[in-house]
């Protein structure tokens, strides 16, 4: 926990911000751009912009659309508030005034014709063509073995930071018979996002209760309380994680018999 605040995640935001206050400020709204619009949704709303259907600026924007533009813009200064950047889904109250600007946007781009030909018709028609061909392609990216980023920014294309190696193990320790503690060891340095140890509300009742090593003589005191469960370390920085019996625990050591040593299949 002291890492996470003291380091990168919010410290590190708070160094930026004061450092370079204006560039933070810009770079907030990012996170929102990319997750709401991103190119496609983009094109729309800038050639609506460049060709001004209604001669200039402002007459081109109708009084609706303007209280949808008002209501993003005012929301968006409440986002840029903070000193951390926001992440994307605490503008969701916005989803549906961003869309109907952008349906707005198509709406005056389809009338738009270049050397008398429809080409707003055609870009308008576009938008939903390419948003219903990548569609299919991303959610099959696993299966065509297309590298899919990983990043801290939500957008369609990329995946969250999600340990999926903590849900695969827990899944593991469910076929087991019997219930666990699992003591997670950590590296010196390692990456705060990647949180192995949280546990449901009922923390006796669950069938696996994650606990960070805390040293030999305190962890002989949680493995005394958890008495009746089977007691894993865990090395989460391995590449796989590593979960094998706990081996300093002062018990019957035929209480791990029917489980033995085993690294996870991780794939």
């Amino acid at each position: 926990m002291r890492e996470f605040y003291q380091g990168p995640p919010v410290a590190g935001q708070y160094r930026h911000a004061h450092s370079e206050p204006i560039r933070w400020i810009l770079v907030k709204p990012l996170p929102h751009f990319i997750f709401y619009l991103g190119p496609v949704l983009t094109m729309p709303l800038g050639a609506w912009l460049a060709i001004r259907p209604g001669g200039t600026l402002l007459k081109s924007i109708s009084r609706k659309t303007r209280f949808l533009l008002l209501v993003c813009g005012i929301t968006g200064i409440g986002l840029i508030l903070p000193v951390y950047i926001p992440p994307a889904h605490y503008s969701a109250m916005l989803t549906a005034a961003i869309y109907a600007i952008v349906l707005q946007g198509m709406r005056y781009l389809h009338l738009w014709k270049w050397n008398g030909q429809a080409t707003g018709l055609f870009l308008v028609r576009a938008v939903p063509m390419v948003c219903l061909t990548l569609l299919p392609i991303r959610a099959a990216a696993g299966r065509l073995h297309i590298p899919v980023p990983v990043t801290v920014i939500h957008t369609s294309y990329t995946e969250d930071v999600h340990n999926t190696e903590r849900a695969q193990v827990l899944r593991q320790l469910g076929r087991e018979p019997g219930r666990h503690l699992v003591i997670v060891y950590y590296r010196p340095h390692h990456d705060v996002l990647r949180e192995w140890v949280f546990n449901a509300a009922d923390i006796n009742g669950s069938k696996v209760v994650w606990a960070r090593d805390m040293g030999a003589v305190q962890n002989k005191e949680l493995i005394s309380y958890f008495k009746d469960r089977y007691v894993w370390s865990l090395e989460a920085d391995e590449k796989p994680p590593k979960l094998s019996p706990y081996s300093l625990v002062e018990r019957d050591p035929t209480s791990f018999a029917h489980l033995k040593a085993r690294t996870p299949d991780f794939k």
